[in-house]
Formats: C-alpha cells, sequence, structure tokens
C-alpha cells in the first residue's frame, strides 16, 4: 500500500514539473506584492500561470524554435517574459513603464507593489546583457548574448523577435505575439 502511494506522488510530481517547465508563475503574497517566477508560489500565495512564448502546442513549439531552443536561451525567454509581466503591471500601479533599476526595486503602487524575483535579476545571468527602453508611451527590451551560439531576444511589449546568430531587433525574425 505504501509503494502504491510514492508511485501515485511520483506520477503527479513528475506531471507537475512537466507542466511548470511551460510558464511563469505570478504570485500575489500576502503583503499585497506580485512576483513573477518560474518556481511554485509558495502555499500562502494566490498564484496564477502565464505561458512562456512556444510552450504548449507543438506547432507553436516548432514557430518560436523552444523545441531546439538552448537551457541559456529558455532562461533569457523566460525572463523576458517576466520583465514583460513586471513592466504592465508597473504601468498598472503607477500609470507609467518603469526603468530596469525600478523594476529591480520594485514598483510600488497605492495597494500593492510589483518587481523581479531574484532569480530573474537581469544583471545575474552571465549569458545575455538584457537593455530596457521604457517611454510614456512603451517600452523596448533587447536581451543579447554575451557569447556566440545564442539566440539574441527583442520585445516592443507586444511582439516577440529572435536573431539566431545575435543580437535582435524590431527588424529580426518575429515568433509572434506575447501570449500573454
Amino acid at each position: 500500500m505504501t509503494s502504491h502511494l510514492v508511485f501515485v506522488a511520483c506520477i503527479l510530481a513528475a506531471g507537475y514539473s512537466a507542466a511548470a517547465l511551460g510558464q511563469i508563475n505570478k504570485c500575489l503574497t500576502r503583503e499585497g506584492r506580485t512576483v513573477y517566477q518560474e518556481a511554485p508560489c509558495a502555499v500562502d500565495d494566490k498564484a496564477s500561470a502565464i505561458k512562456k512564448p512556444g510552450a504548449g502546442t507543438a506547432s507553436a513549439a516548432q514557430a518560436s524554435g523552444s523545441a531546439t531552443r538552448k537551457p541559456e536561451e529558455d532562461r533569457a525567454v523566460s525572463n523576458l517574459v517576466v520583465m514583460v509581466s513586471v513592466e504592465r503591471d508597473c504601468k498598472a500601479l503607477t500609470g507609467r513603464y518603469a526603468s530596469m533599476e525600478e523594476m529591480i526595486k520594485g514598483c510600488v503602487g497605492p495597494s500593492m507593489s510589483s518587481g523581479l524575483h531574484k532569480d530573474n535579476e537581469p544583471r545575474n545571468d552571465p549569458d545575455y546583457d538584457y537593455r530596457l527602453s521604457a517611454r510614456v508611451d512603451g517600452f523596448e527590451l533587447s536581451i543579447a548574448p554575451r557569447k556566440a551560439g545564442l539566440s539574441g531576444y527583442f520585445t516592443d511589449g507586444k511582439s516577440l523577435f529572435e536573431n539566431s546568430s545575435g543580437a535582435a531587433t524590431s527588424q529580426s525574425k518575429r515568433l509572434g505575439p506575447l501570449p500573454f
């Protein structure tokens, strides 16, 4: 009987892990702070999920190249999704888009705050250089590889672009709209 329960727990954990690979978790803490992260939310947090570009259907994965994406590239795309989500929250909280430093520190509104989780801190990524340009009417985020062999990514907050041989721009291959 005990081995049966262990087997069921392992199957459930494996299914959960596989499902979590294609998403970013949005966690609302008891203190009112919104945090985006790949790890599951804390037990006391209110949780929802955002699908990573290319996650889900086979055709979406093929279109975005996620089926062949290197772990460093997948991490960069995850960071891009997290940063776009925080930018949107900052705009809703403060009425404007945030600079990189504001996102790292956290945007604070009247009843809640939103910021980057320490795991998504762009200064900690040894493989990519993150550049954010925030304006009143929008923002652009460029994630350029620091070494050869990695794809670069760019977003204008609406679409995702990729350059398989270096830094990406809005003129690079468009992978499609952001999935949220």
